[in-house]
């Protein structure tokens, strides 16, 4: 992520970033008539398309799954599949399933069922997810290792788990100049032993709850806690700014003049923002001028605007 802070016009330097792991894997159960297994496939990988990692930021929903009979090898720039067939007939929000992963991934995913109905003959060996109306504009593809056919009197239930992975390390600036003073910033996830979060599929907004938008004039917390302190805040819901492809997703915090004005004291050290794939906490420490590590000076003739960028991209399934 980016972040921008500002007092009224001043802005500190663009560069501060954050970014978040993506994983999905398919599994498929071939049955008859009645409901029986006949085949199964185990976990597998699949491949995020480079245009799935741009999708994902405007349509965060995967809505079908396609399956197809090309085998070559998926490639990071393909939009499809590479011989589609089929698309399933119902939509994932059928039969889903979260699994919140603690230490050490402490990574957060979904799996949903996708149906292919009996009365189609048909060798699978590919398959992906896309939005509902858009077969020719994937999120992923996945070839079997083993393929299989799916004769009229087979059901296929394909099965695709989703997983956030949040970062686990700090990110650290040093010397970064705000109203004339320089600043230690230290960037990390917060409170991950909380299943916070929407959706696994639904990582690039902002989202509840609100409790965790607020500001702290105590320091950073670990990546399972929140930082220490007395808080304010809780300001609302954040401006999204439009996404660039092949970039990254921004969102604006706008802590006005009558918010996070602490009665203990004029500097908020850390702030909170809850978001999709971890709630993440910002603390800045002074280090030069008559307030050394003391935080961002905040009251009522002054206002900050914390401009948050998330990037993201293939990480490790869990």
């Amino acid at each position: 992520m980016i972040l921008l802070p500002k007092f009224k016009d001043i802005r500190i330097p663009q560069g501060l970033t954050f970014h978040t792991g993506l994983a999905g894997e398919f599994r498929c159960i071939l049955r008859d008539l009645m409901g029986r297994s006949v085949h199964e496939t185990p976990w597998d990988s699949n491949l995020i398309l480079n245009n799935g990692l741009n999708i994902i930021a405007d349509t965060p929903t995967f809505s079908k799954c396609s399956i197809g009979d090309d085998d070559t090898t998926p490639i990071g720039i393909q939009t499809m599949l590479g011989n589609r067939l089929q698309t399933s007939n119902n939509s994932p929000d059928q039969n889903e399933n979260d699994e919140w992963h603690g230490s050490p991934t402490y990574a957060h995913s979904r799996t949903v069922r996708l149906r292919f109905d009996p009365g189609v003959d048909m060798d699978v060996k590919e398959m992906g997810m896309h939005p509902s109306v858009q077969p020719d504009d994937m999120y992923c593809r996945h070839v079997l290792a083993a393929p299989f056919n799916k004769t009229v009197d087979n059901i296929l239930d394909i099965y695709y788990k989703h997983s956030v992975i949040p970062p686990l390390g700090d990110v650290t600036y040093s010397d970064v100049t705000i109203l004339g003073e320089d600043y230690d910033i230290i960037i990390r996830p917060a409170d991950l032993n909380h299943t916070l979060y929407n959706t696994a599929f639904n990582i690039m907004q902002e989202i509840s709850p609100a409790s965790h938008e607020k500001h702290y004039d105590g320091d950073i917390g670990s990546i399972t806690t929140l930082p220490a302190g007395t808080s304010t805040g809780n300001w609302g819901l954040p401006t999204m700014q439009d996404y660039i492809a092949n970039s990254i997703r921004h969102c604006d915090f706008l802590i006005r003049l009558g918010d996070g004005n602490l009665s203990t004291g004029k500097f908020l050290r850390c702030f909170t923002f809850p978001w999709n794939g971890a709630t993440i906490q910002v603390q800045f420490d002074a280090t030069t001028g008559d307030d050394i590590g003391k935080g961002l000076p905040k009251d009522d003739t002054k206002q900050i605007e914390i401009v948050l960028a998330e990037s993201w991209g293939i990480g490790t399934p869990p």
